[in-house]
């Protein structure tokens, strides 16, 4: 498990959760980021971001 990442020792899986819980909150907090630059990018352009599935 070590070499895939995911364990913190090479000679025993452990998984340290305070690490795992702060990679968890920097993404959360990465993707709550990327969503209010969308909306605020959608509001002040008036450009929606969504597509439309042309009839065949």
């Amino acid at each position: 498990m070590y070499a895939m990442g995911f364990s913190f020792d090479e000679n025993k899986t452990v998984r340290r959760w305070d690490i795992i819980g702060k990679t968890a909150l920097v993404g959360f907090l990465l993707l709550g980021w990327l969503y209010l630059l969308v909306t605020i990018s959608q509001l002040t352009t008036g450009i929606e971001f969504r597509t439309t599935c042309a009839a065949s």
